[in-house]
């Protein structure tokens, strides 16, 4: 399908650099009160991060901090967009006219060739998909397919065309590991915790979680050796701030890496490609804007932000 060419390129007032961000330290990408940047992910090659502002596909370009939004002609709604390995194309939700069945159009997954900005939706018989991860060989999408009573990860395999069910239960928010050989995801009532399973659905095992707190977003280091995510005080405790934790893998040994204010949560947190620092949507009541925070790996300790 064609779609229109970018939009007009609009001015940030920081610059930075993915690889210039010192341990121990917290760095504004975006800013401002009138904005709600969320969502973001960082190239492979870390010269650029898409993230969704207001629902509109948005690129941020490093080091200069300019801005520019990704016009796709036939999609509106857009959410939780992901580059491909190669960095040729994005996954992403979005909202689309074309009609496959009866009733609502729904909520697709697609996938956008950054070249021709054409785009394909690669969920033509289900109503509401959500948050897709790429397979590190980049020839597979994982994504959270809602159902009755609940949610479904499922695999799509681009060469085959077809789509499985990866998880029996209800389950959420896949994050596929480096080497390709695990998938973590977001599962559990009344809290929410973080499990593994291998990719071919086998071995499902608890990584991290507890009664009193809601685990959420997963997102691996580029080494495989840590499973960053989001911890807040379970919903149901009315929380106050959430915080970006990690996991250690090999031995589940927890790590507490932002200390959030009241009225502050991180969320959405992607790691820089060098994994030296961790790309997050710092959000408050009336906006959200981008930070970036190094962390040294070796020696893992929070940092405040705001």
């Amino acid at each position: 399908m064609k779609a229109k060419k970018l939009a007009a390129v609009i001015f940030v007032p920081f610059a930075f650099s993915l690889t210039a961000c010192r341990s121990g330290t917290v760095q504004r990408l975006t800013d401002g009160s009138d904005k709600m940047d969320l969502q973001p992910s960082v190239s492979p090659d870390a010269r650029q991060i898409v993230f969704c502002r207001f629902k509109v596909l948005t690129l941020l370009d490093l080091p200069g901090g300019r801005t520019r939004e990704l016009k796709v002609e036939g999609l509106s709604n857009f959410s939780s967009p992901v580059w491909s390995p190669d960095g040729k194309k994005l996954a992403f939700s979005a909202n689309h006219a074309t009609r496959y069945h009866e009733g609502p159009t729904g909520i697709h997954i697609i996938i956008l060739d950054l070249d021709s900005n054409k785009w394909e939706c690669v969920t033509p018989d289900a109503n509401f998909n959500t948050a897709p991860c790429w397979s590190p060989d980049g020839e597979k999408i994982a994504f959270t397919k809602a159902v009755r009573n609940g949610n479904k990860i499922c695999i799509y395999d681009l060469a085959a065309k077809k789509t499985r069910e990866l998880v029996v239960g209800s389950a959420r928010s896949a994050s596929w590991s480096p080497d390709g050989k695990t998938i973590a995801f977001v599962a559990g009532a009344p809290s929410r915790d973080i499990y593994l399973i291998d990719a071919d659905g086998s071995d499902q095992r608890l990584l991290v979680g507890n009664d009193e707190t809601d685990d959420e977003e997963p997102t691996w280091t580029p080494d495989g050796k840590f499973v960053v995510f989001t911890r807040q005080i379970r919903i149901t405790e009315a929380p106050e701030s959430r915080d970006l934790w990690a996991v250690r893998v090999a031995d589940k040994t927890e790590f507490q890496l932002t200390r959030c204010p009241k009225g502050f949560w991180a969320m959405a947190p992607s790691c820089t490609p060098d994994g030296k620092a961790i790309v997050f949507a710092l959000r408050r009541r009336d906006h959200a804007v981008l930070r970036m925070m190094s962390v040294n790996w070796e020696n893992p300790i929070p940092q405040d932000v705001r």
